[in-house]
């Protein structure tokens, strides 16, 4: 296959284009855009790592100048929407529960990147903190916590990949 097709740069040194304005920072990306009338994004994510939530005030974010939206679980259709990359079993904002420290809670959108993180701070989580699963070797004991009641839980597995077990 020397020098076919796909080999014209295997082996060799080729100069990126884009790296110079890399190394410099000056490189522009999507998330470098500002668009007139744009919103900024921030997620407020759970503190603990499996609880059960009380309740969520929202009131202080909402009432702030400048916030075009705070959303949690509750303002989205029954059942919240859910996402995932082999199956769809994570909820946009954690609705009812939580099962993994960092999982998003609330979300707020303001006019201002700055503005939309003290909104965050504005708002207050209670939560009924529940023992968790940190490691494989506790998850596997017998009356471990179910890290998730909605799907089964995976004793063993076998996967072939390419005819290889």
């Amino acid at each position: 296959m020397e020098g076919g097709v796909g080999m014209k740069y295997v082996g060799k040194n080729v100069e990126r284009a884009d790296v110079t304005k890399k190394v410099k920072g000056s490189l522009q990306y999507v998330c470098d855009e500002a668009l007139p009338g744009m919103l900024h994004l921030k997620i407020l994510r759970a503190s603990c790592a499996k609880g059960k939530i009380l309740q969520i005030y929202t009131g202080a974010a909402r009432s702030m100048p400048g916030i075009a939206l705070v959303l949690t679980a509750k303002d989205f259709t029954q059942p919240v929407p859910r996402f995932g990359p082999i199956q769809a079993d994570q909820p946009l904002l954690a609705d009812g529960e939580v099962r993994l420290h960092g999982q998003p809670v609330a979300a707020v959108l303001s006019e201002d990147e700055a503005l939309a993180a003290k909104a965050l701070g504005k708002i207050k989580v209670n939560y009924e903190v529940m023992p968790a699963v940190t490691c494989i070797s506790e998850a596997l004991k017998p009356g471990a916590p179910i890290v998730d009641a909605d799907t089964p839980t995976i004793s063993s597995a076998s996967i072939t990949i390419s005819g290889v077990r």
